[in-house]
């Protein structure tokens, strides 16, 4: 099991083409039973990322394959583009 602290500091890389998505920046939370449904990235990593925010990745629960203690490997299927928020 995972605490929330723990994936946000998780870099999440896509298991379809090796590319790295970012870090975790927050997740979000199913009000009524407490569950993780989604991871939010931030768009463009580094620090002109940071500077100049160009919106987020909301990766939902179920496209995670994997968390370890370093990364969270995720598959992004055919045709899918993770939800960009602004």
């Amino acid at each position: 099991m995972f605490r929330a602290m723990k994936l946000r500091q998780l870099e999440v890389i896509s298991v379809n083409d090796a590319r790295r998505l970012g870090f975790v920046r927050d997740v979000d939370i199913n009000e009524s039973d407490g569950s993780v449904t989604a991871l939010i990235v931030p768009k463009g990593t580094g620090l002109l990322g940071r500077l100049f925010h160009r919106g987020e990745y909301v990766i939902p629960w179920d496209c995670i394959v994997a968390a370890g203690r370093d990364l969270v490997l995720v598959r992004i299927e055919d045709g899918f583009t993770p939800k960009i928020s602004v």
